[in-house]
């Protein structure tokens, strides 16, 4: 079940309507939640579902048997020891094995021998479950937190998986830590008038960066990309990718627009996932705005316990392998392919470079310096997006080459991309900078009734002229 389908709207009116009796008392309350979760992620495919309840029973089990132990104890070590290898090894068997299988292949036939070992994975392994990276990764924070003791565990098995499950974020993230939240979720829910018009207001905007920009703009860079070889024009490349660039950006902040709205609806909260990382100087600060929960969650769990950039004789070294070493892990994250492994690559080089250089902070110094830094970062992140994007690694380098070559060929997208490129700016700078309140101060308007007409023009919009309804780009992470 996807956010922009019939069917999901729905089933949202229908958990509204009894939320409404359910929500005021806590047993039902929680049951309604894993229940509802359960028929949303179910629709998909409900054989899945033995798996997000086999991997929040493992963890809730090992975090009781951790909060038992005595602190910094073996017996402690050994079981997160036992939750993150459960967590990384359902993940390297529904996500990777055929990855591993290819690389095994390939290491076998250096000495001659063909193995073909992918031919023996079971089909049902195959099938990468929705959302399988968001759920295992929220179950590893909580067994985490509770060892280092930033939270205790929780003795409602049905809470646990209330959490686990949610289904605002299920499938997509944000990925929401359990000391965020669990405790919220144990409270009876209070939502505001003011808080559930921010709620459909998040709803609209997101569904209008989905199923507006991000899916009709789909419709213009799917067909490139399916076909590599054949668009051979290098200057259309650069549109294409600054295209996906704003396709990517528009359906991942859309879903977790939508996503934070439907929780405020439901009288919960989640934290900003993206702050306009299109405006950053630096690709630090560009990840310090992008997909913020996951980038967060590599930094503390991940990061930080290598060492930081404090540990060692030489501390600057050691953050630079920390640095590398998480982002090759989110590049693996993000798929089973070299492709993505270099997309982690190429960020961690670029981070590599601002820390020995320092360039950003004397360019900054001037106004031309601020411009060149911005423009760079764009382009550092258009790179990687090339990587991201592209179906294979021979495909990628293929764009590469005719985007700096420039070479002649067939183009026809000139007019449709500044249409796209100026909405979305224009979407941007207006949530950026809040410009309806300008509108109301130099205008004979009154804010408020600003405000609703501007959402009323993006949901016709998003309704009129929305594009094929495709599933969001990281349902496939």
């Amino acid at each position: 079940m996807i956010f922009n389908s019939f069917t999901f709207i729905i089933f949202f009116l229908l958990f509204l309507f009894g939320w409404k009796f359910l929500k005021n008392y806590s047993l039902p309350r929680i049951l309604y939640l894993v229940v509802s979760s359960a028929i949303f992620y179910g629709w998909w495919d409900w054989r899945f579902l033995f798996l997000i309840f086999y991997t929040g029973s493992i963890d809730f089990l090992l975090a009781l048997l951790m909060g038992n132990c005595k602190q910094n104890s073996w017996q402690r070590k050994t079981i997160l020891a036992a939750s993150i290898i459960n967590a990384v090894g359902i993940l390297s068997i529904f996500k990777y094995s055929v990855f591993f299988a290819e690389i095994l292949n390939d290491f076998f036939r250096i000495f001659g021998f063909e193995t073909h070992l992918e031919n023996h994975i079971p089909e049902f392994c195959l099938i990468l479950p929705v959302g399988i990276s968001f759920f295992t990764f929220q179950s590893m924070s909580y067994t985490i937190d509770v060892y280092r003791n930033e939270l205790k565990p929780t003795r409602s098995y049905f809470l646990y998986m209330s959490y686990l499950m949610l289904f605002p974020q299920l499938v997509a993230g944000p990925i929401v830590r359990a000391k965020d939240l669990l405790y919220s979720l144990t409270r009876k829910p209070l939502c505001s008038e003011t808080m559930r018009y921010n709620g459909l207001k998040l709803v609209i905007i997101g569904f209008f960066k989905k199923c507006f920009l991000a899916d009709n703009v789909a419709q213009l860079v799917n067909p490139y990309f399916d076909n590599v070889p054949f668009w051979e024009n290098g200057f259309a490349w650069w549109i294409v990718i600054i295209l996906f660039g704003i396709q990517i950006y528009c359906d991942f902040s859309g879903y977790s627009d939508i996503a934070r709205g439907i929780i405020k609806l439901m009288g919960y909260r989640f934290n900003l996932n993206f702050n306009h990382p299109y405006i950053a100087c630096s690709i630090k600060e560009f990840w310090g705005r992008w997909h913020i929960s996951l980038s967060s969650w590599f930094r503390d769990y991940v990061y930080i316990p290598l060492g930081g950039s404090r540990s060692g004789r030489h501390p600057r070294l050691n953050a630079i392998r920390n640095v590398w070493i998480s982002f090759l892990l989110s590049g693996l994250w993000h798929g089973a392919a070299w492709n993505f492994i270099t997309w982690g690559a190429l960020h961690a080089g670029y981070l590599t470079l601002e820390r020995t250089t320092n360039y950003q902070e004397h360019f900054r110094k001037k106004w031309y310096g601020v411009l060149f830094c911005f423009l760079f970062v764009q382009l550092q992140v258009l790179m990687a997006w090339v990587f991201f994007r592209a179906q294979t690694m021979d495909d990628a380098l293929c764009i590469l080459s005719r985007m700096f070559t420039l070479s002649a060929g067939e183009f026809d997208l000139r007019n449709v991309f500044l249409l796209y490129l100026i909405v979305f700016a224009g979407m941007e700078l207006f949530m950026l900078y809040n410009l309806d309140r300008l509108l109301a101060k130099y205008l004979p308007l009154d804010r408020k009734k600003v405000e609703p007409v501007l959402l009323a023009v993006l949901a016709f919009i998003t309704i009129f002229f929305r594009g094929d309804g495709n599933a969001f780009i990281y349902f496939q992470f």
